[in-house]
């Protein structure tokens, strides 16, 4: 849980309009950002991604060892990180994604250039506060499969 909670910092100062899929909502800016976050922990942690709606918001998170985590919870009005043994939400799905899995397909490419965007500046902003999470965050970089 510590080092969510770095991560989840980390993200808080990069969350930008320019990286968030959708809409930016200025009052959580964690909006758009919740594919991109699910991206980030699968490479760190591996697991799987769930996808679901939310009041018909379509939402992603994750699946490490059993749990359900959501660094983006706070979008609906939900603790920012939100980690539970079971479902999390009721309405999902898998999302298909093996580990280090690139998403640059012609198909994907904005969401794609977004993630790359994001998960730079998220690995500078943690390379001063956590350089081990920030070194780990570039080994991950580094093996994703094009």
């Amino acid at each position: 849980m510590r080092e969510l909670k770095i991560i989840r910092k980390g993200m808080d100062e990069v969350f930008k309009c320019d990286t968030a899929f959708g809409d930016c909502d200025n009052n959580s800016m964690s909006s758009g950002h919740c594919m991109l976050s699910a991206l980030i922990l699968q490479d760190l942690y591996g697991g799987k991604i769930k996808g679901g709606s939310i009041g018909g918001v379509p939402h992603y998170w994750n699946i490490i060892c059993h749990y359900e985590v959501d660094l983006t919870g706070d979008q609906f009005r939900k603790p920012k990180i939100q980690v539970k043994k079971g479902k999390l939400y009721a309405d999902s799905y898998e999302f298909k994604r093996d580990p280090f899995e690139s998403l640059n397909q012609d198909f994907n490419k904005k969401v794609w250039s977004k993630h790359c965007k994001f998960r730079k500046r998220l690995q500078a902003q943690l390379k001063d506060e956590a350089p081990h999470l920030a070194n780990k965050l570039a080994q991950t970089t580094a093996k994703l499969k094009p």
